[in-house]
């Protein structure tokens, strides 16, 4: 159906009301009138608004209004004060941060620890930031692969155009900015972090492969391992980075021609979107990439989230934070001074900013809760150099944290954040295939 039967509205005793996956366009100001109503679902249908008179609805408990095309909330909606779960998701045109709205309800009725949204939190963001708020337009783009497949000479030939046949293999993870326009009016940054592909160094990928990027797996037929290496990785992006799109781009093919199974792969990875042949040196297929990116980085749903003007200045002043990090109370103390006083949204902008690799936020592992907000560049230069030494001392990967103070230049035993005689233990993942 594609209208809510008027008669229902007269049900004054009505305390649920279950109207998801039909057609609904719009719901009848008479709803107002179901003063007993407790929970209403009406997601997955079409609606576009919701009417003035949701606001009349002061015993409802749930609201799931996910999965519909809503541009815009009721201001009545404020006096939802008994509300106690909200779900919006699936409404890209409201701009509300993913991270603001999560859990889903699916999550929420399942058997789990997760704690709802706020619908409070939810409402007052929205409401605050409808005046004065633009969007976000910047996203992560993250490159994977093996060593010596050329992941930064891909960058460089998109960032800069250029190409050094002698370039060195990158031996932690390499952060750039490229700028691209995706409509003559629209420009957005995309943050680069291009990931070395020694073994030793995978471990940390799941600290920072994230959702809601856009990845570009980069293969060759160097070593003839260009099929298992393909599956290695997209099991990984699939592990840690959610939905997240993934261009596959078979690289240096004039000099090692090769081909991979794209039925096979595609079948079993859906998360693919293309596959690009590509040749840094003579920039054979990089138009061709270049078009894709844009193609795909216009489709991230998160791209055009709308953001308050004050977690603009909160965002700007941590992408140049000279602090090596931040505590929680700093934090706190940094966002107030910008005019974020509320702790939710605090902590919504600071998974935000951690899914973007601006600033990295690990507030849910009490070994780093202290460290509220770390600096990039700092503390992937920490753990890589720390890596690199263990290599360099056979340990492949493998060591005790009391070991980490002998690693030269390693910050953590100049802050003393290493405990004396720890009998903690790091290990590696298992190697690539084919090694």
């Amino acid at each position: 159906m594609t209208y809510m039967p008027d008669p229902l509205s007269r049900l004054g005793r009505l305390e649920c009301l279950e109207l998801s996956r039909n057609r609904l366009v719009a719901l009848p100001e008479s709803i107002g009138q179901l003063q007993k109503l407790r929970q209403f679902d009406v997601s997955h249908n079409q609606l576009i608004s919701l009417p003035e008179s949701v606001g009349q609805l002061k015993a409802l408990r749930q609201l799931d209004v996910s999965h519909n095309r809503l541009k815009s909330l009721p201001e009545t909606a404020r006096n939802l004060q008994s509300l106690r779960e909200l779900y919006l998701h699936g409404n890209d045109d409201l701009r509300l941060p993913i991270e603001l709205l999560e859990p889903r309800a699916d999550d929420v009725r399942a058997p789990s620890s997760l704690k709802r949204a706020k619908p409070g939190e939810i409402l007052d963001y929205y409401f605050r930031v409808s005046h004065g708020r633009r969007p976000l337009n910047e996203a992560k783009l993250i490159l994977v692969g093996r060593p010596g497949v050329g992941k930064t000479s891909i960058s460089n030939r998109l960032v800069n155009d250029q190409f050094n046949p002698e370039e060195n293999q990158t031996g932690g993870i390499k952060i750039s900015e490229w700028n691209v326009a995706l409509r003559a009016d629209e420009r957005v940054r995309l943050n680069i972090w291009d990931f070395g592909g020694q073994e030793v160094l995978h471990a940390t990928h799941q600290f920072f492969l994230s959702r809601r990027s856009l990845y570009l797996l980069v293969l060759t037929g160097r070593e003839g391992t260009a099929e298992a290496d393909a599956e290695y990785w997209l099991r990984l992006i699939e592990s840690f980075g959610g939905d997240s799109p993934v261009i596959v781009v078979l690289n240096k093919v004039k000099m090692f021609p090769f081909e991979v199974n794209r039925s096979g792969l595609q079948s079993k990875f859906p998360l693919i979107r293309d596959w690009i042949r590509t040749d840094c040196q003579d920039r054979s297929g990089i138009d061709e990439l270049k078009e894709a990116i844009i193609r795909e980085t216009d489709a991230l749903r998160e791209l055009r989230v709308h953001f308050p003007e004050s977690w603009f200045a909160i965002k700007d002043r941590l992408a140049g934070m000279e602090e090596n990090y931040l505590s929680l109370d700093d934090y706190r103390a940094l966002c107030e001074a910008h005019g974020e006083k509320n702790p939710a949204d605090q902590d919504a902008l600071a998974s935000f900013l951690h899914t973007l690799g601006i600033a990295l936020n690990f507030k849910d592992d009490p070994r780093l809760e202290y460290m509220y907000v770390l600096n990039p560049h700092w503390v992937t230069n920490a753990i890589y150099k720390i890596l690199n030494w263990t290599e360099s001392k056979r340990k492949k990967g493998e060591f005790w944290l009391r070991d980490v103070s002998e690693a030269p230049g390693n910050p953590a035993s100049e802050h003393g954040s290493v405990p004396a005689g720890s009998d903690a233990e790091v290990r590696a993942l298992p190697q690539l295939p084919g090694r």
